[in-house]
């Protein structure tokens, strides 16, 4: 009886912790409709100019115009959204890329904005650069004000979590939280404790914020995918530091709640949780998992979002992931549609098309290969659902002809001569508005192109050209051995040049790459093109490469998405080690997202085996 009021003590104090606050796993939830987790995509016509409404709440709709990209924000008033929008400066409707939105009680907006001309990536030559999310105010009478700038939260690319109220607003990212008072002034939360650690989901309560965590991985800086990298954690903290840490010790919690001073969360156990944690995920992304629906490319969000994301929505409906029900199935059938179907009609403008500004100098006009190729092999993996759409296949058709004439892309393809045994590469164009202008381009660009070269009405002189730009990646990363990580570039983009090489207009020189190895989205890229290749012609890529990549596929050094070839092919996939199962079961990324379909349907197999 002792020993029993004892170890009931001590599993008391151990659920305690500071404040008398408790983390407790919640095994009694009502299931939710999935209506309640996922944004229904709303399109309308305005002028005959179609708007995707991104946000509507009680007294604010925020909405993006296709194929512009230009934002407008209305007024809501007795539940309807007034006919015209609010008075905002040019600069900021086609400039900002909203990340996040929240609604003040006094009426007042909130918005996390990423300013396209403010944030500039690697190459880019502007004045007055600044790194960091911008947070504008929209006070109850429609005036929009600048509240704070250059705010160290992440990128375009990161995952903010919020909450807004007449205190004004609390928001986090990457690892990093702010507060941001109803008097502007802004406190950075003390998030020292989570210097190695990521947030994987944030939900707040006055004052204070529960989150899971991870830790970070890149195999380029952590070589040994160890089980540390696999393991999630929920704590309790608020601007002052940490109050509390709870380790999971098996699976992958997900769906924080307050209760008072209690934190509940759940945990995926059974094939229907595994599609409600899934859902729950993608709920959590920007605008209620809606995402880039909609969007252009001119920020390279259809080449680098759009093309992961759905693609994992498609291994859904193809039955690689977790069991859908059918209120599921429907949304994401009716999503894919809607989206690829936007998509193509970037086809039937001249600008924006799929031209992107993001990567270039001064943001000029640029058209890419590499974006070209992705948007061509999504829509031809997509074909089993629109076939029968023309407008896609006619835009697939116009993509397909650039894609073999290369005649307005930024890369070119150079041989050294014109017979079949030439030495073929490709090079960004001299004097174009790339900052490597000149120079030959990085594996993945290559990669990306012959994805899309072989992806839709393949021809003899396809795989003839997809075989010859190959060489490079097979011959001088995997001739003598098969390595866990490859160079991201080659050739004189590893070595460098100098002014006197006449190499590039734009960076005379350079000093190289130094053979810096690829991130693991790059080089699953490269593995991805070569698979392709293989089924094209099982005489350029050896078996043993293939195994190879398959090896890596199970121990997480490729992303768990590449089992897409192989079971789009009718062969089985790869079995994945439960550390790579457990990292990827939760996603924060859209390309964490299509890997999160996979390794929940290997789960979801088990489930069935059992």
């Amino acid at each position: 009886m002792l020993r029993t009021l004892l170890v009931s003590f001590v599993f008391a104090l151990m659920l305690i912790g500071c404040g008398d606050q408790r983390i407790v796993e919640n095994q009694d939830v009502v299931k939710s409709p999935i209506e309640l987790y996922l944004a229904e995509p709303r399109v309308h016509e305005v002028h005959g100019r179609k708007m995707i409404e991104l946000y509507r709440g009680g007294s604010w709709a925020l909405s993006r115009y296709f194929p512009s990209g230009y934002l407008d924000i209305f007024v809501i008033e007795n539940n309807q959204i007034s006919s015209d929008p609010i008075p905002l400066p040019l600069r900021f409707r086609k400039d900002s890329y909203p990340l996040w939105v929240g609604e003040g009680k006094s009426g007042n907006l909130y918005l996390v904005i990423y300013d396209v001309i403010k944030n500039s990536p690697s190459g880019r030559t502007l004045s007055d650069v600044h790194e960091g999310l911008s947070i504008y105010e929209i006070s109850a009478k429609g005036n929009l004000s600048l509240i704070a700038d250059d705010i160290a939260l992440g990128g375009i690319d990161t995952q903010i979590y919020g909450i807004a109220g007449d205190f004004g607003i609390d928001i986090c990212g990457e690892n990093f939280c702010y507060s941001i008072g109803s008097d502007r002034k802004v406190e950075k939360w003390d998030t020292s404790f989570l210097s190695s650690d990521e947030f994987v989901e944030v939900r707040f309560t006055p004052g204070r914020a529960a989150a899971v965590i991870r830790k970070r991985y890149d195999d380029r800086l952590q070589s040994d995918f160890s089980t540390d990298y696999s393991k999630y954690s929920v704590i309790n903290f608020d601007k002052h530091g940490l109050n509390q840490r709870k380790e999971i010790e098996a699976g992958a919690p997900y769906d924080l709640t307050w209760d008072k001073q209690t934190i509940f969360y759940r945990k995926a156990v059974s094939r229907e949780d595994y599609l409600e944690m899934l859902l729950f995920d993608l709920s959590k992304m920007r605008f209620r998992g809606l995402l880039d629906f909609g969007t252009n490319n001119l920020e390279g969000r259809v080449a680098w979002s759009q093309a992961y994301y759905i693609n994992g929505f498609l291994s859904l409906l193809n039955g690689y992931g977790p069991n859908l029900s059918e209120a599921a199935r429907e949304y994401l059938r009716k999503r894919v549609v809607e989206e690829l179907s936007l998509m193509a009609g970037l086809c039937d403008n001249d600008y924006p098309g799929f031209e992107v500004k993001r990567y270039s100098i001064d943001r000029e006009n640029t058209l890419f290969a590499l974006h070209l190729g992705r948007v061509l092999d999504l829509f031809s993996r997509a074909d089993f659902m629109v076939a029968s759409n023309q407008r896609i296949q006619e835009c697939k058709a116009k993509i397909k002809t650039e894609l073999t004439s290369l005649k307005n892309t930024v890369e070119k393809i150079h041989a050294s001569s014109l017979n079949d045994n030439s030495k073929m590469t490709m090079r960004y164009r001299y004097g174009y508005p790339f900052w490597a202008d000149g120079a030959n381009v990085p594996f993945n660009y290559i990669s990306g192109y012959v994805a899309g070269l072989l992806s839709f009405d393949r021809s003899v002189d396809d795989i003839r050209v997809a075989k010859q730009l190959s060489q490079p990646l097979i011959s001088e990363e995997f001739e003598n051995e098969f390595p866990i990580l490859w160079r991201y570039w080659q050739g004189v983009g590893d070595a460098g040049w100098k002014a006197s090489d006449h190499v590039s207009l734009n960076t005379p020189s350079y000093v190289g790459n130094k053979r810096a190895m690829a991130h693991i989205t790059y080089r699953t890229m490269d593995a991805y093109a070569l698979l392709k290749l293989h089924e094209a012609d099982q005489n350029v890529v050896s078996n043993a490469l293939i195994d190879h990549f398959r090896a890596l596929i199970r121990d997480g050094r490729l992303l768990p998405s590449l089992n897409e070839v192989f079971m789009d092919a009718g062969q089985d996939p790869v079995l994945m080690a439960s550390e790579v199962v457990s990292r990827y079961s939760r996603s924060v990324y859209a390309y964490e997202l299509e890997s999160q379909v996979l390794v929940l349907g290997q789960l979801t197999r088990r489930k069935n085996q059992q």
